[in-house]
């Protein structure tokens, strides 16, 4: 699929400024309870949303910053083209236009409510300091990225480092994360079982 560069790069900074205001306005007035409320056993609470977001800024802020690096050419082009398995993964973490979300189950290594990925209560304001300052990373990212060749410039994957997909790809993937994940957190902030 052809995207436009330009609008990318606009959608990609008012879901990350939108963020920013969110846990500035909401989030840090929290209680530690609250951060780690579930709505039901199966469900994530807050910190567990952002925890699983920072597991993977982690992974691909560095990951992308050391690939640009070795790139000095700029490109003037105004769209790209995603592959197809970069496409399949936009479509599958993008919130539809209706709302809605495709249901996936969360890797493992990435899984926060699992045993071993537990955050101790006392953790929690590191998740949030951190998250917030991987936000303030995602925007000079757009600024850095917004005249590479976002098709051929290619980036692995938490997959694997063998499974690399567009730049292109992996900016839609990473910002349309944030937003699916912080949709989830702000839905838990509207359970009836959210303590005051």
């Amino acid at each position: 699929m052809e995207y436009n560069k330009k609008q990318l790069v606009q959608d990609f900074e008012k879901i990350t400024n939108a963020i920013i205001r969110w846990i500035q306005q909401d989030v840090s007035k929290l209680s530690t309870q609250q951060l780690h409320h579930k709505p039901s056993p199966d469900k994530w609470s807050v910190a567990e949303c952002l925890q699983h977001l920072v597991y993977y800024g982690d992974f691909y802020i560095p990951t992308i910053y050391n690939i640009l690096a070795k790139y000095t050419a700029t490109t003037t082009q105004e769209t790209y083209t995603s592959g197809w398995l970069g496409e399949k993964m936009i479509q599958s973490i993008k919130i539809q236009p209706d709302g809605n979300v495709m249901k996936m189950k969360a890797p493992k290594d990435s899984n926060p409510s699992l045993p071993q990925y537990i955050l101790p209560k006392e953790n929690v304001t590191d998740i949030l300091a951190l998250f917030l300052l991987q936000q303030q990373q995602y925007l000079a990212f757009i600024e850095t990225t917004k005249d590479c060749d976002w098709q051929t410039i290619k980036i692995p994957t938490t997959l694997s480092n063998w499974i690399k997909v567009r730049l292109g790809d992996i900016l839609q993937v990473l910002f349309y994360h944030n937003e699916r994940h912080v949709l989830q957190a702000k839905n838990v902030l509207k359970s009836p079982s959210f303590p005051s």
